[in-house]
Formats: C-alpha cells, sequence, structure tokens
C-alpha cells in the first residue's frame, strides 16, 4: 500500500496536468498533452475538414447506387417553387447538407476533459495500464443545433416514411374531445445524428453519404392516454374558474377558458402523458380584456406608431393591467398540475378564486411592454415554407427584402387601407431585386422580385384568417399548390395590388418574419375576436395543359429533368365567414379563382443513340 502511494504520488507530480499516454481523441494521439493543447491538436485536426464537408443523404439504396447528383438537384430546385412545399419534400431523393446548415460544432472542450479524465479516478490504476498497453480512443461526435437537426430529420421522415401523429385533444365550444392519431415510420434520431456527424468528419469526400432508413414509431399518446386528457380538461371547463382584484370578481366559464388550454407531450415515468397547460399568451389579454370591460364598461382601444423600426402602443385613457405570471401558474397547478405529475385522471381539480394585483397604465409604452402586459395581443400568425437552396437563392433574397420592407407597418382603426404596393413600393432591381422565378404568361421565367407574390400570399392568408376586409386581392395566372387552395395573392407594381383594411376600433401592427425555409406574417393589436370559417368549394377543370421539351447540349446524353412542372387550366371559388363575438354575421365574402394552364418543359441531354463518338466530349463541354 506505502508502494502503491507513493508511486500515485509521483505519477500525480509527473502527469498531473497532461494526458496519459496511449490516449487519443478520435484520430488525434494527445499523449502528454496539457488540455489546452489537445483542444488545439483536434481543432487543427478536424475543423477545416468540418468546415468544407457536405453530405449527402439518400432516400433508399437505388438512388445512392445509380443517382445523378447534378441532374436530380437541377430538377429539385426548378421545380421546387412550382408544386406545393410539401409535395417537394415527399418528392425529394436526396439531401445535401452541410455543418452551417445543421449547426454542427466540435465540442472539443468535453473531449479534451473525457480524456483527461482517462486514469483519474476509482480506477485510474486499470484505466492507465490499458491505455498505455492497448490505447484508449474518446469517440469524436459533432454537437448539432437540434432544431435544424430535427427539420432535417423530419423533411426525410415525409419523403421516406410516415411522420407520427400523436392523438390529441382540440377545444371547440368550451367542450374536448379527442383528434385521432396514427404510427408512423420515421428516422432514428440518435442514428441519424451519428451518420451525419461521422460524414463531417470523414477524410475521404467518398465516405460522406449514407442511405437514411426509417424504423417503426409508434405513437407516444394513443386514443386511451388522449381521452384521459380530455376527460381532466372537460372536468376543468365545468369548473370554470374565477380572479379577484380589488374587491371585485372576473368570472371565466369554460367557452373562455378553453382558449387558454394547451397541450403537450411530455415523459411521465417510462411512458409519456399528453398533459394540458395553461397558455399565458392566450389568457393574459383575454384576462386584460375582462378587466377593462368590468372597470371601465368597454374593451381597449390602442393606437400604434412606428419611427425608425421602434414601435410604440398609445391606449386611450388609463388601461387596468393585472399581474397575471402568478395568478396564471396557480390556476394551471390547480386544474392540471395533479393530473401532470401523477396521469391520474382523478386528481383534484380546486377553483376557488385567484387573487390578482392590478396596476394602471397610461400613455404611450413601448410595444413589447404592452404585449407583455396584454394590452395587445397577436391577432393572427401565418407561415408559407420554400425550398431554400444554393439554386433559389435570389428568391430568398427577395422574399427577405421585401419582408423587410412590409415589417412594422401599420393599419389605421376606423377603415384605414393597408396596399402591399404602397408599403413595399416598386420591387425592381433599383431597389435591390434579384431575377427569380416569377409567372409571366403560361410559365415560370426569371424576373426581378421573383418571389415577392409569396410574402403578398402570406399577408391574405394571415388577414383571411383574422376576419378583416379585402378590398382587393387577384390570384395568380397559374395555379401555385404550395398556397390553401384558391388563397394566394399576385401582386405587381403599380396595378396589381393586395389591398386590407382594417374596420376596427384600434390600429394594428403587421410584423414579417423569416427564415432560409418560411416567411411568417403576424397580426398584432387589440384582438376583435372575429370568428372565421372557411367553405372550399370544388375544382372545375379548365384547358389542357401543353408540353415543350428543350435540347441542352452541355447534358448526359440520355437525360433529362422536368423544368416547369405542367398543370391544367382550373376555377375554384373559397367563400369565408366573419361573425363577431355574438355569433351575428359580419361579412360574407367569395374569393373566385380562375387559373391557366401551364406549359410542362422538360430539359433534355442529346439522344444517346445521336451522340455518337462525340458523346463524351459533348457531355464533358
Amino acid at each position: 500500500m506505502l508502494v502503491a502511494g507513493v508511486g500515485v504520488g509521483v505519477d500525480a507530480v509527473l502527469n498531473g496536468s497532461t494526458m496519459r499516454a496511449g490516449v487519443s481523441i478520435g484520430e488525434v494521439d494527445v499523449s502528454g498533452m496539457t488540455r489546452d493543447e489537445a483542444i488545439d491538436a483536434v481543432d487543427a485536426h478536424y475543423q477545416e475538414r468540418i468546415a468544407s464537408g457536405t453530405v449527402v443523404v439518400f432516400s433508399d439504396e437505388e438512388t445512392a447506387a445509380s443517382v445523378d447528383l447534378d441532374a436530380q438537384l437541377a430538377q429539385a430546385d426548378a421545380i421546387a417553387e412550382q408544386i406545393s412545399f410539401e409535395e417537394a419534400q415527399k418528392s425529394k431523393k436526396l439531401w445535401r447538407v452541410d455543418a452551417s446548415t445543421l449547426g454542427a460544432s466540435l465540442p472539443t472542450e468535453r473531449l479534451a476533459d473525457e480524456a483527461f479524465a482517462v486514469g483519474r479516478g476509482l480506477s485510474g490504476v486499470y484505466d492507465r495500464i490499458g491505455a498505455a498497453l492497448g490505447g484508449k480512443t474518446v469517440p469524436v461526435e459533432l454537437a448539432f443545433d437540434e432544431t435544424l437537426l430535427e427539420n432535417l430529420a423530419h423533411d426525410v421522415d415525409q419523403a421516406i416514411g410516415v411522420v407520427r401523429v400523436d392523438f390529441d385533444v382540440s377545444i371547440d365550444d368550451g367542450v374536448a374531445s379527442v383528434v385521432e392519431g396514427h404510427d408512423g415510420n420515421m428516422v432514428d434520431r440518435d442514428a441519424f445524428s451519428e451518420n451525419l456527424s461521422a460524414c463531417l468528419l470523414a477524410a475521404d469526400p467518398a465516405d460522406a453519404s449514407f442511405v437514411a432508413v426509417a424504423e417503426y414509431a409508434p405513437v407516444r399518446v394513443d386514443f386511451a392516454g388522449a381521452q384521459k386528457t380530455c376527460d381532466v380538461i372537460n372536468a376543468a371547463l365545468r369548473s370554470g374558474a374565477s380572479f379577484t382584484h380589488d374587491g371585485s370578481t372576473v368570472s371565466v366559464d369554460g367557452k373562455e377558458l378553453g382558449g387558454w388550454i394547451a397541450t403537450e407531450v411530455r415523459k411521465l415515468g417510462d411512458g409519456h402523458i399528453l398533459a394540458p397547460v395553461i397558455d399565458d399568451e392566450a389568457a393574459t389579454p383575454a384576462l386584460v380584456s375582462s378587466v377593462n370591460a368590468h372597470e371601465r364598461g368597454s374593451e381597449v382601444v390602442v393606437s400604434i406608431s412606428v419611427s425608425d423600426d421602434v414601435v410604440t402602443v398609445e391606449p386611450q385613457g388609463e388601461v387596468t393591467v393585472p399581474e397575471l405570471g402568478v395568478a396564471l401558474d396557480v390556476l394551471d397547478e390547480n386544474l392540471f398540475g395533479g393530473y401532470r405529475s401523477s396521469g391520474s385522471a382523478d386528481a383534484a381539480i380546486v377553483s376557488d378564486p385567484i387573487g390578482i394585483a392590478t396596476q394602471q397604465i397610461s400613455g404611450p409604452i413601448d410595444f413589447d411592454a404592452a404585449l407583455s402586459y396584454g394590452i395587445v395581443s397577436e391577432i393572427s400568425s401565418y407561415t408559407t415554407q420554400f425550398v431554400g437552396s444554393s439554386a433559389t437563392k435570389n428568391r430568398t433574397h427577395n422574399i427577405h427584402l421585401v419582408s423587410d420592407l412590409i415589417n412594422n407597418s401599420v393599419a389605421d382603426a376606423n377603415g384605414g387601407l393597408w396596399s402591399f404596393n404602397d408599403v413595399a413600393g416598386n420591387c425592381n432591381e433599383d431597389a435591390g431585386f434579384l431575377p427569380a422565378g416569377a409567372i409571366t404568361g403560361d410559365e415560370y421565367v426569371e424576373e426581378a422580385g421573383g418571389g415577392i407574390c409569396q410574402v403578398a400570399t402570406t399577408v391574405f392568408n394571415a388577414v383571411y384568417d383574422a376576419g378583416y376586409a379585402v378590398p382587393s386581392r387577384t390570384n395568380h395566372s397559374l395555379y401555385v399548390a404550395s398556397y390553401p387552395a384558391g388563397r394566394d395573392a399576385a401582386v405587381s407594381y403599380p396595378d396589381l395590388d393586395f389591398v386590407w383594411r382594417n374596420d376596427t376600433a384600434s390600429d394594428v401592427l403587421l410584423r414579417a418574419t423569416y427564415t432560409d425555409s418560411s416567411i411568417t406574417v403576424t397580426l398584432y393589436g387589440v384582438d376583435p375576436g372575429f370568428i372565421v370559417s372557411s367553405e372550399t368549394g370544388d375544382w372545375v377543370e379548365g384547358e389542357k395543359h401543353a408540353t415543350k421539351t428543350i435540347v441542352d447540349d452541355t447534358l448526359t446524353p440520355g437525360t433529362s429533368y422536368t423544368k416547369t412542372a405542367g398543370t391544367d387550366g382550373m376555377e375554384i371559388t373559397v367563400v369565408r365567414t366573419v361573425k363577431s363575438k355574438d355569433g351575428s354575421v359580419i361579412r360574407k365574402d367569395a374569393f373566385a379563382s380562375t387559373y391557366s394552364p401551364v406549359t410542362e418543359v422538360i430539359i433534355k441531354g442529346p439522344d444517346a443513340e445521336d451522340a455518337g463518338a462525340d458523346g463524351k466530349d459533348a457531355a464533358a463541354a
């Protein structure tokens, strides 16, 4: 024991700050290095490889064995803007990604800590001997941005499998009911991450691909589990809720309370539970409205102003603002805390009145503060998606640019008109817009500003769902499958415009946000509480589409791809009914759309039999 103790002491002096002999981090031997030296060595070995590497994920073995990558990607990029985003995802055969698109990073500090720990601790002597004799390797695996990784995995699921949908609960008119779900076939997220990591770390680019595999993915919440949650929610809706402030009581019935309840899948023990929760963002503005209706006898009215992208909200008169953070937490715990922790539908629901403090707010306030107080809230929001790739970068640029132009625009109260052309201006080259896919005649062509109609369409659908009046809207000449049937909006300065009207007592703020594959338009203000329903008519057949073929001598002989997906002409009418909170009809709008046929355009290489001996040279050229 004395000899061993002396040995350990000597070892600690000699190797206390360095890695043990035989220890490697991936392909890097870090024996005798300090922690900082190991970090530098691993970074030097891997970082350039990761930064310059790309990964190709194939949908199946056949595609991996025979695909012409360039032709496949060219077709996917060419028609991605012409078919629905969902169709584009389902038709994919491969995905090419890199470290930046996955938010990949090398966790060198953690790896160095793991390597330094080898040979230390209770089993240190044995680990040290094992490392010296046979070596000890700390495996290298990249860390990914969880959202970006999930987005890619979800895309792959849509193409090669079936996305699992857990059973859920919907609440309508104060009554909860079960929403059907189904099992799926999905890529295993851990294995998918490991494959991507291995490919980006590979020294040979030939090893930077793999075939994705979809595995059986049963629902985490089945009908019985959703029904238990449904029963708990219905019990809460029957009990309602009440709040007290300054000697007054505000009661919330089941119909209103139902709008505050959301669900989410959570782990519970070895399984999962569909957990009901109180959505603070939904509850806060509703309670502010109720409190002020009780205090003042009228709802809140606000004006909104914007200066240098700083948004200011000014309520009319004083507004009573309840401090709801603690109160809503108490309500959430009273109604659903017992069920979430035990999974028992017999958990008691406590509906005693909950006390809330209030304060008086007046004068101009910052938008974020007004949002947090519940003075203004989200009225509606709509998102459309698009394919973001190197081939569509101009279109993405245009979408981002016009979104910035319309962001933080205001529709004035009491009949104020919001015009896309007035707000965005002329989206031409002088304004910084680039040539991209646009609709002209019966084909998709390159035109400055291509893509701005997707933003106009996103605004239209946000306005449509909110229930505001639409004095001017025109459909595209060609049907765009990425949008809901009959719910697109075409714009072209100065003649073709999209206009909506704010016929409520408060101003409405429009915000446009985006990613590299989506655009979201959100309307903020005092929610008028319009009840919107929609009826989509049947498609009426129109003129059949034509087909034309263009020969491209630079393509490999015998190959071809579809540049423009052909679509027959068609007509459709969508009827929107807007009702007030009390159920009376405010307006009923019929949006009729007539679409021309789209000419199918096929790009092909020279015929194989005509290429002859010059085929290889022609292809190479």
